[in-house]
């Protein structure tokens, strides 16, 4: 699973960008598998994350402000024909911002990603039943201003942050989603009900006759 981080309307470039996997305990994982570009005021960074359960820290090193914040979640699609089973392709996207407000320079975005796994049962006995399943995350983030700094405590930021900082958490939710799909009436139920509308036919007939 590919993440994909778009800072948006920034003056930061791929020199202010470091990279880490924060671990439990406050211990941290100096992360570099990572590609950056910069164009039309746009710094794009993407990265294969090591797992689907993990936290990513983006640091920004430099004075200066991001308008918005696009995160994708990219993924090819994976068959098993040994199993029968296909993962989907995942190609989804966020976007945050705050109208005539830049970000704040400490934001953490939590995602839940949550399975959906659709099951089909084939239409005879002899039939494999497949099975496609899908991430679906969800997006949660704390506040994007730093309005509060104002609001709480009369403290107002007049000079430019001298680092940004973006946390992405992400984790899986709790349940998983399941739709199951079968045929209405099995082959065998379908060549019965075929021969018993017939007898019946036939049987109508005959009293018919008499």
């Amino acid at each position: 699973m590919t993440l994909i981080v778009q800072f948006i309307s920034t003056g930061y470039t791929c020199e202010n960008v470091t990279l880490q996997q924060n671990r439990d305990r406050g211990l941290h994982i100096p992360f570099t598998n990572f590609n950056c570009s910069k164009s039309n005021g746009i710094l794009r960074i993407s990265t294969l994350l090591p797992q689907h359960i993990v936290t990513m820290q983006f640091n920004l090193n430099g004075p200066h402000f991001v308008g918005g914040l696009r995160l994708c979640f990219s993924a090819p699609s994976v068959v098993n024909a040994d199993v029968y089973s296909k993962t989907q392709q995942m190609n989804t996207c966020q976007f945050f911002y705050t109208p005539n407000e830049t970000l704040t320079k400490d934001l953490t975005v939590n995602v839940k990603m949550t399975k959906v796994i659709n099951r089909t049962a084939g239409l005879t006995i002899l039939d494999n039943t497949t099975y496609t399943g899908l991430w679906l995350p969800s997006f949660i983030a704390n506040t994007l201003t730093d309005e509060l700094f104002f609001s709480l405590g009369a403290d107002y930021l007049r000079y430019l942050p001298k680092k940004t900082t973006l946390v992405i958490v992400i984790t899986e939710s709790e349940f998983y989603m399941k739709n199951t799909q079968e045929p209405i009436a099995g082959q065998y139920e379908i060549a019965f009900s075929t021969v018993l509308f017939s007898s019946k036919t036939l049987v109508l007939s005959n009293n018919g006759e008499c």
